[in-house]
């Protein structure tokens, strides 16, 4: 028999779209599952809708609480899930049928104890679906501690959210959501680390992170991807001041976090290239980074020469580079064959 899993599905405010996301975890081809729907105290039928459900599917159980946010939904779920795995879907999204499957078979096969797979974006307008798939990795990759995923998560190789992994349900054991907090995932996914025999990020899309158009998609409203990086630099240096993260290695992906946001050329990025750059010079005997390239253009920056410059200079010398590689790979074929001839 395959070991139970117990999926978490927090809902709040929408009917609309609740049944495709239960529908989608029945449909599972893992069936040993427990499905556990979060009532946060939502104001229209959800509470109904899903008494219906476990009246109907005894894998099916339901708390009703008041409402709490989401961090709060997922930590009543962890307390009272059977499962020896935990999953998290967010009840305006859906699943793949074999999304528990393929996890549960990479992570039989990993020893890993989280499995991170791909998503797609479903951008849903009018009833149209334009469909996405989230930025992942091209191949499978094991990630042993929370300082190997730091440039994958720069890259937006990884995401930090709770939806798009299983988990065996031991790493939570003194661990929960934390309460409060704008970005919950952020803070958890270091933490993750601390209780867990490494991760395994595989690149086929599984999950179904829906953005509708009328804003009601439980994240929607949270367009703000920037403050979202603000926020996860913010939990990196908490994971540093408790001995978890070397400094230079926070110093490291700071840099990379400041280049990342520069390179979208938005005015209103300022305030957060700024807060990054106080970060760095009040740090600046750990700022080491690897490349001669942008150590250079970081001892510059160091040294308080206009940043906005600096990496402005960075990204056209980077442009060139590539320009001039592309080139050198194109004409290569020419050259070849007329020596051949």
């Amino acid at each position: 028999m395959h070991p139970l899993i117990s999926v978490i599905v927090p809902v709040y405010n929408v009917e609309r779209y609740i049944h495709k996301c239960v529908n989608s975890i029945l449909a599972q081809t893992y069936t040993n599952l427990e499905i556990i729907l979060v009532d946060d105290g939502s104001p229209d039928n959800c509470g109904k809708i899903c008494d219906e459900y476990a009246t109907n599917n005894p894998k099916i159980k339901v708390i009703h609480k008041e409402n709490g946010g989401l961090s709060d939904a997922r930590n009543a779920g962890l307390d009272i899930a059977k499962g020896e795995l935990i999953c998290f879907v967010d009840s305006d999204d859906w699943c793949e049928k074999d999304m528990l499957q393929i996890a549960f078979e990479a992570m039989e096969n990993s020893k890993c104890d989280i499995i991170a797979y791909g998503a797609f974006h479903d951008f849903i307008q009018n009833e149209k679906v334009f469909r996405t798939v989230i930025k992942s990795i091209k191949r499978e990759q094991k990630i042993s501690s929370f300082d190997e995923s730091l440039p994958l998560l720069i890259k937006d190789f990884l995401t930090v959210t709770a939806w798009n992994k299983l988990y065996k349900k031991k790493i939570f054991k003194n661990l929960r959501f934390p309460k409060g907090k704008l970005f919950e995932d952020v803070w958890i996914f270091p933490k993750l680390f601390e209780n867990c025999n490494g991760m395994l990020v595989i690149n086929k899309p599984l999950y179904h992170y829906a953005i509708r158009n009328n804003g009601n998609s439980i994240m929607a409203s949270f367009n703000l991807k920037k403050m979202e990086n603000l926020e996860a630099l913010k939990s990196w240096q908490d994971f540093e001041k408790n001995g978890n993260l070397s400094k230079i290695i926070l110093m490291q992906n700071a840099w990379y976090l400041l280049i990342k946001i520069e390179e979208q050329n938005k005015k209103e990025n300022k305030v957060y290239s700024e807060q990054i750059i106080k970060l760095l010079m009040e740090n600046s005997q750990y700022v080491k980074i690897s490349s001669f390239y942008d150590s250079f253009f970081s001892f510059l920056i160091l040294k308080k020469f206009n940043y906005e410059k600096v990496l402005f200079f960075r990204k056209k010398i980077r442009q060139l580079f590539l320009f001039m590689r592309k080139l050198y790979f194109s004409i290569l074929p020419f050259k070849t064959n007329r020596k051949a001839a």
